[in-house]
């Protein structure tokens, strides 16, 4: 029993830091809380980093939400004059973040359609991870997502990928 709770409460935290901090990679803790120990303490492991990092979304998303009338927040998002197009041929990087922009208005317009499609794109993102679950995070945040409503769909994304990762690893050790 003892070793169940370690491994959850070590996913745990393991998975709100990777929540916040996206260089540490919830992947990789995934596979290797799969590979240690017995079946049900790398399980826990996996719940352990589901629940962490939904944990740590949540912070984000509450961040973002009181932040919205933050005038801190209003001066450094204001638009600033852009330079002028003629005078740079677009590279394939800034063809790319036009790209990228262009993806994120269409993730973030479909998010502001409803609380379906907004639980969809935040699914998407917590499952497979396209939008990023950071950006979705912020964005849910941002047009005043249900809590719950994320809170559970964030959660059951996350339990599925991670699960779906360390399947493989839990069925070929034990």
């Amino acid at each position: 029993m003892w070793p169940v709770l370690a491994a959850v409460a070590a996913g745990l935290g393991v998975g709100f830091v990777s929540a916040v901090f996206p260089l540490v990679n919830a992947e990789a803790a995934t596979l290797a809380a799969a590979a240690v120990g017995t079946l049900p303490v790398g399980v826990g492991g996996v719940c352990g980093l589901a629940v962490g990092q939904t944990a740590g979304k949540i912070v984000i998303y509450e961040l973002t939400r009181a932040g919205r009338e933050s005038k801190w927040l209003a001066r450094l998002t204001a638009r600033r004059p852009a330079a002028d197009p003629a005078a740079v041929p677009p590279s394939r990087w800034s063809r790319f973040k036009a790209w990228v922009r262009r993806w994120g208005a269409r993730g973030v317009a479909a998010m502001e359609r409803g609380r379906w499609p907004c639980a969809g794109v935040t699914l998407a993102a917590a499952g497979i991870g396209i939008p990023p679950l950071l950006v979705t995070a912020v964005a849910a945040g941002a047009i005043r997502m249900r809590r719950l409503d994320f809170a559970v769909v964030v959660l059951v994304g996350r339990l599925a990928r991670f699960l779906v990762l360390a399947w493989p690893v839990l069925a070929a050790r034990h």
